[in-house]
């Protein structure tokens, strides 16, 4: 079913909206089956280093990535902890810039596909100026999948044949 897909999708711009609306500089967006790939106070220095080298230009940082094509990501010489994005799969750990919310608002509306597939198509055409902090401090758990698949097979719904 792609309603659970869309309701995320409206559910997350509406909280990006808000943010927006609040005047925050920088917000992120985590899932819930985020792990660290190193210890807590290497990862918020990892963070801490790759929001200060995100130029100005930037809508986004993300802070773990799956299906990424690393050889597709550009580094610079005078960023050491980032690495512009191609376009990751997953959205699971990701900050928006104040202008990366202005965009993102004005793109992801009306919803085209589910968030992280919107996220990736933006990125991947230069509609979205998308960084990496390299290495990624976080990551997802993998053992767990989406939930909108399972939305029709709740525990609490008649199943064929019970």
């Amino acid at each position: 079913s792609v309603g659970p897909c869309i309701a995320h999708a409206l559910t997350q711009i509406a909280w990006i909206r808000e943010r927006a609306r609040e005047g925050h500089a920088l917000v992120g967006l985590f899932e819930d089956d985020l792990l660290l790939s190193v210890s807590v106070t290497s990862a918020r220095r990892a963070i801490q280093e790759a929001i200060a080298e995100l130029p100005p230009s930037a809508d986004m940082l993300y802070l773990e990535a799956c299906h990424e094509d690393c050889s597709a990501l550009r580094y610079s010489a005078s960023s050491t902890h980032i690495g512009r994005m191609h376009g990751a799969y997953c959205s699971g750990a990701i900050l928006l810039t104040r202008k990366g919310m202005a965009k993102a608002l004005q793109l992801l509306h009306p919803v085209f596909d589910v968030i992280d597939n919107m996220y990736q198509s933006l990125v991947m055409n230069f509609q979205l100026e998308a960084y990496i902090a390299t290495p990624p401090p976080l990551f997802q758990d993998g053992f767990w999948s989406t939930d909108a698949g399972r939305i029709s097979n709740l525990p609490t719904q008649k199943q064929e044949g019970a």
